[in-house]
C-alpha cells in the first residue's frame, strides 16, 4: 500500500498504508498537508487535543 499511494515521503506512505489498514479514526502529526490524499483525517497536536477536551465535556 505505501508504494502505491501517492504520498510523496516513503515513511508518511508507511504511517498512510497503516492507518488506512486498520480504520484509524485519525492520523496526529506535525505534516498535517503530508496526509490530505488519505481517507483518515490528520490533524496536529494541538487539534487533536481542542477535540478529545471537547468530547470530555459532552
Amino acid at each position: 500500500m505505501s508504494y502505491r499511494s501517492d504520498e510523496p515521503d516513503f515513511e508518511d506512505g508507511l504511517i498512510r498504508a497503516v492507518a488506512e489498514d486498520n480504520d484509524a479514526d485519525v492520523i496526529v502529526t506535525r505534516d498535517v498537508e503530508a496526509f490530505h490524499h488519505s481517507s483518515v483525517r490528520s490533524m496536529d497536536a494541538e487539534q487533536c487535543r481542542a477535540l478529545l477536551l471537547a468530547d470530555s465535556k459532552a
